[in-house]
Parts: C-alpha cells; sequence; structure tokens
C-alpha cells in the first residue's frame, strides 16, 4: 500500500538513469516557458489575493533570476519541474510551495511544452517563406533555361529550370499554411485546466492564457491535458517539408556528378574526399537527406 507524499527514499540508481534522466533532457526546451508559466501563475494568484503578497515577490524575484545554470537541474531530483521546486525552496524557502496553489507540474510543463512548440512553429513558418521566395526567385531566374526533365535518372521530357524550381515552391508554401494551422492549435492555453477536471482557485483561466499571449482556452480540460494530435500533425508536416527540400537534395547531388554535371557546389557545401582529395563529396546535400530521414523516425515515434 502506497504511503502519501513524496517517497522518503532517494530514487533508485535505475530509475534516474533510465526515467528522471530522459526527462531532464527535456529542460533545455522546457526553462523559458516554465519560467513565463510560473510568473503568470503567481501574478494570477496576488491578482486575486490567494498568496500572500510578501511570498509572490520573493517568488517573483527567484523566478525571474531563474538561469539554467542556477537551476541546475539534476535527474535526482526527479523531472525538470522537481529540480525547479528544489532551487527555488532553497532560496526562499516555505514560499516556494506557493507555486502549487491550484496547479500540478503537469499543467506547468504543459504550457510550457506549448509556449517553445509555438515559437519554434513561427520561427518554421518564416522559414519556409524565405525556402519559397528563393525557389521562386531562382524560377524566375532560369524561367527559359531549357533542360531535359528525368524520370528514374533518363532523359524525360523537355522543360525549363524554372518549371523544376517552381514544383518545389508548391509544397513548401502547402506546408507552411499546414503548420499555421499547426500553430492556431498550439495557441490555445491549457492554464486552469489542474489535473484534467480544473481547480476552485482558477475560475477564470482566460487571465493566464491572455497574460500568456494566448488566443482562447482550451475548452475541455481533460483534453488540454493529453491531447496529442496537433503533435502528430506538427511532426507530419515538419517531416513533409523536409522530403520536398530532401528531394531537391537528391536532385542536386546526382546533378553535382561528373557523370550529369549539370552543377557545380560551392566550396563551402562539400566536403573533400580523404583516399581521392580531388572530389569535393556534396556533404551538404547529403546531410538534409539524412536529418530528413530521423525526422520520420520521429513521426513513426509520435
Amino acid at each position: 500500500m502506497g504511503g502519501i507524499g513524496p517517497p522518503p527514499r532517494v530514487p533508485a540508481p535505475e530509475l534516474i538513469g533510465a526515467g528522471f534522466a530522459y526527462e531532464s533532457q527535456g529542460a533545455a526546451f522546457l526553462h523559458d516557458g516554465l519560467n513565463l508559466a510560473d510568473l503568470a501563475h503567481v501574478l494570477d494568484l496576488l491578482d486575486r489575493g490567494i498568496i500572500p503578497h510578501q511570498a509572490a515577490m520573493a517568488l517573483l524575484r527567484v523566478v525571474l533570476d531563474a538561469s539554467m545554470e542556477a537551476i541546475g537541474y539534476d535527474p535526482r531530483d526527479g523531472e525538470p519541474y522537481n529540480s525547479r521546486e528544489r532551487a527555488f525552496a532553497a532560496q526562499i524557502g516555505p514560499s516556494a510551495g506557493w507555486l502549487h496553489a491550484g496547479r500540478p507540474r503537469r499543467e506547468a510543463t504543459r504550457l510550457a511544452f506549448r509556449l517553445h512548440l509555438r515559437r519554434r512553429t513561427a520561427e518554421v513558418v518564416l522559414a519556409a517563406v524565405e525556402l519559397a521566395r528563393a525557389l521562386s526567385a531562382r524560377a524566375g531566374e532560369y524561367r527559359d533555361r531549357l533542360f531535359p526533365d528525368q524520370t528514374y535518372l533518363q532523359h524525360a521530357q523537355p522543360s525549363t529550370v524554372g518549371h523544376y524550381f517552381s514544383s518545389f515552391a508548391y509544397p513548401v508554401v502547402r506546408d507552411g499554411r499546414r503548420l499555421l494551422d499547426v500553430f492556431d492549435w498550439l495557441n490555445q492555453s491549457p492554464a486552469g485546466a489542474g489535473c484534467v477536471n480544473g481547480t476552485r482557485l482558477q475560475r477564470d483561466r482566460a487571465a493566464i492564457a491572455n497574460r500568456l499571449g494566448f488566443d482562447g482556452v482550451i475548452a475541455n480540460t481533460r483534453d488540454a491535458m493529453w491531447q496529442v494530435d496537433g503533435l502528430v500533425q506538427l511532426v507530419s508536416t515538419l517531416a513533409s517539408l523536409a522530403l520536398t527540400q530532401a528531394s531537391l537534395a537528391e536532385d542536386l547531388e546526382i546533378w553535382a556528378s561528373s557523370e550529369f554535371d549539370y552543377v557545380d557546389l560551392a566550396d563551402e557545401y562539400t566536403r573533400a574526399s580523404v583516399l581521392m582529395p580531388q572530389k569535393r563529396n556534396p556533404y551538404s546535400l547529403a546531410m538534409i537527406r539524412g536529418r530528413t530521414g530521423v525526422l520520420i523516425g520521429h513521426v513513426a515515434g509520435t
């Protein structure tokens, strides 16, 4: 029969090495979001007169000063939230416990995860826009340059280089639009969901959502804690975006060979062969293709 409260004994080394160490790897991704989530939570408690003013000021101070180094995320503490709790309690004592008021760690980490993914998704959308622009510019530059298109690495119908480049711009734009849909999904807040059924201490769930720049709240509190469909859409769209680039990279890698000799890669994007130094291997293109394979693996594991 399990006891009440935290286990009194130190976690087993096997649990630390196989579980907590794995979870602590996410600290770098969650840290900034956890800081924002903690600040918003303390300010909300202060606005509603739940937390004493002195405790709120102490908590706000340590959270504002919290850095990765200051927290020292340690797998022996458990997952990242536990490391933060330990670090804050060491600085301000029991006042750190107010972070638990009406909010479990699952809610805090869900908020941090969404904040991180929201920012990174926006960055990828902007990168996709730049890629589509670059492909369109190349298409315009070579719109009248004739070349034999290929199927099965054999000459097929005549085409233009411009038509070829624009064929990659279109799927990039489509994936950019899909990522905007994912961004809308990420831009809904799980704050106030509690473990699964909300909390009496936070009746206005929109307050923290507004403070953190979300468009709204996830209506069903249980769904807020466990939904994964948007994550599947995110990783699959990222894989699709990478596949488009991998297809282009594969063609350029073939065309850079002496057998085709259609293109010359700049030296900065190649790597010399040790055995045959006259060769310039298209290493950058191979990396694009290889990393795409890793992304496809993540899709399968989601």
